[in-house]
């Protein structure tokens, strides 16, 4: 169970839960998951100030991470993850395309032209009906 009362509790949570890369920094879904509940944090401290008038108490802001109930993080992170893979989508697609014609010229070039090997094997075909002719005439003489 998860139990955040502060900016800090919920980065190390998102942390924690997907890790580092490969590179040793934190993953990016956790660096997503992170700013959007700062986000909603943000969004709601000015909405208190435009009600109130001014900046919440620091209670109030422990309250409202201790408010949030665990399933509160866990969509957090599924939505930044579906944002990651979104993103990672849009920004490989150019890649992908690339990559999908590279791979059907290759299979084109595989095949070949096709007229050349038709005119070679009529070619053939027609020298060896000539030739059979000409031994069919040979012998009937």
């Amino acid at each position: 169970m998860v139990t955040v009362k502060s900016s800090e509790d919920a980065f190390l949570h998102f942390k924690q839960k997907y890790g580092l890369d490969a590179d040793g920094d934190i993953n990016a879904v956790a660096l997503f998951a992170f700013s959007m509940v700062e986000n909603d944090k943000f969004n709601w401290l000015a909405h208190l100030r435009e009600s109130q008038g001014a900046a919440p108490p620091p209670r109030m802001v422990v309250d409202w991470y201790a408010n949030k109930p665990p399933v509160y993080f866990e969509e957090k992170g599924e939505e930044a993850n579906l944002w990651l893979l979104g993103f990672s989508k849009i920004l490989l697609a150019d890649e992908i395309k690339a990559r999908e014609k590279q791979a059907v010229k290759e299979q084109l070039g595989k095949i070949g032209r096709p007229w050349p090997a038709f005119w070679i094997g009529n070619l053939a075909g027609l020298t060896s009906n000539i030739i059979f002719a000409g031994i069919v005439v040979l012998f009937a003489i």
